[in-house]
């Protein structure tokens, strides 16, 4: 299934002070800013890029060298870890205390300064079940036709808490196993086939897929005090994912009134179909100002959440799918790498077994 989320900007970019700032026509050289930090321990990652017009590659440069600090509502302040292509990162022990406010500051090579203002930690509830369904939705295929497909449809239970506004937002990481065929037991074996030398490296990986596609957030507004049964967190198809193991780390994030406001306009400008009747795409302004030039365009939003999380597994018996694998030696006796070697599935494919795997 094809779950598009179209991200202004060209990038995922966080918000909560919302302001139309004129029709984006792909201009260069914007400030972004972006990150969250949240109540479990760190490493929490910031990131720093200047935009590039649309079309044009890449679609944003890495800021870098720049002095970053998170600051609290009562002065403290930690210095992040600049670790390349734009990120900086926080020490592992670093994390969001209940209770507190926090500002992002950036200080550029050039000697610009940006600020965000404060965002405060709101509580989370917690997730008390997550669970999934084999169902058949309606999908449209490349050629415009609608079909009846299975899925699988993960969800989840918890107990919103009475009296106070609460806005949330889902997220979650997939982890699967992978199989190379061909490959032997242990590392260093080699393969020859027609004078074909190839070295056998890993049989067993393990995929990281994340949520870059997607954006579930809500608010309580009708089920204050109440308790939430079977929320749909989000669809997958039946895939190459779930032929031997499959893992689900779902998370409710907690979100300011500000940053709920922010992640509603980016999904109402996503879901727009391009009548006449839709509301024109604006930039949308963060909560991070250039202290020199507050009238400066940045991009981003620096967040602040509690965070809730259950993971599911689910085995290769409990989705029905067969994985086909395509091992045909070419006419040089070469066969698809991916077939010798499990880490050529993708840069996120590691060797070690997660610690929850069963």
């Amino acid at each position: 299934m094809k779950r598009v989320l179209f991200y202004l900007l060209f990038i995922v970019v966080t918000s909560s002070c919302i302001e139309n700032l004129g029709v984006f026509k792909g201009r260069n050289g914007d400030m972004v800013i972006e990150g969250v930090i949240t109540n479990d321990f760190g490493p929490h990652e910031i990131k720093l890029t200047l935009t590039n017009e649309f079309g044009t590659a890449p679609d944003s440069y890495p800021v870098q060298s720049a002095n970053v600090t998170i600051e609290d509502n009562q002065g403290n302040e930690v210095n992040l870890d600049d670790v390349g292509d734009g990120k900086y990162h926080t020490q592992t022990d670093f994390y969001a205390e209940l209770g507190k406010s926090y500002r992002l500051k950036v200080e550029l090579r050039s000697g610009e300064m940006f600020e965000s203002s404060f965002e405060s930690l709101d509580e989370v509830p917690t997730i008390d079940k997550v669970y999934h369904q084999i169902e058949q939705r309606s999908t449209l295929s490349s050629s415009d036709v609608l079909t009846q497909e299975s899925v699988v449809v993960f969800y989840a239970d918890f107990n919103n808490p009475k009296g106070v506004d609460n806005f949330y937002r889902w997220r979650y990481k997939e982890t699967y196993q992978v199989l190379s065929p061909l490959a032997g037991q242990s590392e260093g074996e080699i393969l020859q086939s027609r004078g074909c030398t190839m070295a056998i490296s890993h049989r067993d990986c393990w995929v990281d897929q994340f949520d870059t596609e997607f954006l579930n957030i809500m608010n309580d507004g009708y089920y204050d005090g109440l308790e939430l049964l079977g929320h749909e967190v989000f669809v997958t198809d039946i895939d190459k994912k779930f032929a031997i193991g499959y893992s689900a780390n779902i998370q409710l994030y907690s979100l300011s009134e500000q940053a709920y406001e922010y992640w509603a306009a980016i999904e109402k400008q996503a879901e727009n179909s391009g009548s006449i009747f839709d509301t024109s795409n604006f930039q949308i302004k963060g909560n991070v100002s250039s202290i020199d030039d507050p009238e400066q365009l940045v991009l981003g939003y620096f967040g602040v959440s509690g965070v809730a999380s259950q993971r599911i597994m689910l085995m290769d018996y409990e989705v029905p799918y067969t994985h086909t694998y395509v091992c045909e030696a070419n006419n040089s006796g070469c066969y698809p790498v991916n077939c010798i070697d499990c880490t050529a599935y993708g840069a996120s494919s590691r060797t070690t077994k997660p610690d929850y795997w069963k």
